[in-house]
């Protein structure tokens, strides 16, 4: 009886674990799929910027800036998703999480916001 006892419950964790790995996927894979289609006409770039040079010398670190047809689309000086203001540490981190929102506005996944998730899987310090 014991050891049937003990095959449930392990038969039960096993199951539950498979349940937790399935529904905690990468939020990057997650909005891949929730796109409509892709606008390849759509120029979009994006620069990284050193705080500094802004004018409110509360935040420091690195931003990004996004352009769509050369026109200003998003001007971030901080990290997105997390409370404060607080640049980037490092400009790579700011070109990760701008690169990220350049795929979401060319496969028109909007609004082209970022998640705590996202910016985990980046890596991004905050």
């Amino acid at each position: 009886m014991r050891i049937l006892f003990t095959l449930t419950l392990m038969s039960i964790a096993l199951c539950m674990a498979c349940q937790s790995e399935t529904s905690n996927t990468n939020a990057f894979s997650q909005t891949e799929t929730a796109t409509t289609e892709v606008n390849p006409a759509l120029s979009v770039s994006s620069f990284v910027f050193n705080n500094d040079t802004m004018p409110d010398p509360s935040i420091k670190g690195f931003g990004f800036m996004i352009h769509v047809d050369e026109k200003p689309y998003i001007h971030q000086p901080n990290i997105p998703a997390v409370q404060g203001i607080k640049g980037f540490v490092s400009e790579s981190e700011a070109q990760k999480v701008a690169v990220l929102m350049e795929h979401k506005i060319r496969n028109n996944i909007m609004p082209p916001s970022i998640s705590v998730s996202e910016l985990d899987s980046l890596h991004i310090t905050y």
